[in-house]
């Protein structure tokens, strides 16, 4: 079922007090440099810490990280800011563990979407991250902490879900 756009565009800007959240999974290590280099060309980090608690900062920004990629269970927490981006403060979590395959959720609140905004230009402006990560879908949802990667249920809170459609158009369904 498509949902209709203007539901996804209330969906995603409604100011309810909860976040959300885009969600791209089993990304590679290299992919998952390519999606930073992206974020570091429209954004400016503002802090980045890994499991640990320590501050790599200075690592995301030089696109160093592959000492935190060594490491076989790992995360980094992230936040940039853009004052002139469609979305202007973006919250990035990196995880994974054994298997080398990396977990990918960049968090916003509906008060940091700017109000030009229309689900068009949500797509464009994601598309990037999208099409660096390599991944052929994503998920774009209510926060939710016991949510299930994949899960489109009406439970599951997901607003759409988007597939890469190698560099084409992204498909909104749900």
């Amino acid at each position: 079922m498509i949902r209709d756009i203007q539901q996804i565009e209330s969906d995603i800007s409604t100011r309810d007090g909860s976040c959300r959240d885009i969600n791209i999974e089993d990304i590679s290590f290299e992919r998952t440099r390519r999606v930073l280099d992206c974020l570091n060309d429209i954004y400016q980090l503002k802090s980045a810490v890994n499991s640990e608690g320590e501050d790599i900062t200075s690592c995301v920004n030089s696109g160093t990280v592959d000492g935190e990629f060594g490491k076989k269970k790992n995360s980094i927490h992230s936040v940039f800011h853009n004052e002139e981006a469609l979305i202007t403060n973006m919250q990035v979590l990196l995880a994974w563990n054994d298997s080398k395959k990396v977990f990918v959720e960049f968090t916003f609140f509906p008060e940091d979407v700017c109000n030009r905004f229309s689900f068009n230009e949500f797509v464009n402006f994601i598309s990037p991250f999208i099409t660096a990560s390599g991944s052929k879908e994503y998920f774009v949802r209510y926060e939710n902490a016991s949510w299930e990667y994949g899960d489109i249920s009406l439970q599951g809170g997901v607003i759409y879900h988007g597939k890469n459609c190698e560099q084409e158009n992204y498909v909104a369904s749900l």
